[in-house]
């Protein structure tokens, strides 16, 4: 499924994620590098919780912000193996993302990639599929899905 520059959702404090990862499993037979950005809380983990219970039938996903990198293998039509869950928040240069084995990751034709705080990770790719997750004071979400291109 092609991204059409970008697409929009809107999500009601409480209210389920269902449309959005409706959109992003279908996005993912054509893409496999997600690249989830948002402040702390913003909903981050609990999207790729969502999407990887729909996607794969995982319901052991838990945030990788101390380990940081979960990996789970997966039976997938669409080809995928493994589902890498990624988390940079503590990484500090492009050498130790490399040397935790992130580059394989991303490498890998087979290992859907969804990395949270991911500014290192981008110089790495050639295109991947941003979602920018921002919050109101209601506890709304808005969630922006972009495709996006090395720069």
């Amino acid at each position: 499924m092609e991204i059409h520059p970008s697409r929009s959702f809107e999500v009601a404090f409480g209210q389920s994620y269902q449309e959005v990862v409706d959109y992003l499993i279908a996005i993912a037979q054509d893409h496999r590098h997600f690249l989830l950005v948002g402040d702390l809380g913003a909903g981050k983990t609990t999207l790729a919780k969502v999407f990887a219970e729909k996607a794969f039938g995982l319901t052991d996903l838990s945030s990788p912000t101390y380990n940081l990198i979960h990996l789970h293998l997966v039976e997938a039509d669409n080809g995928y193996k493994t589902f890498a869950h990624i988390d940079l928040y503590r990484i500090e240069s492009d050498m130790e993302f490399e040397e935790l084995g992130g580059v394989e990751y991303l490498d890998d034709s087979e290992c859907l990639c969804w990395i949270e705080w991911p500014d290192l990770a981008k110089g790495f790719l050639e295109s991947f599929v941003e979602i920018e997750i921002t919050s109101t004071t209601s506890g709304d979400r808005k969630i922006v899905v972009s495709l996006k291109t090395a720069d």
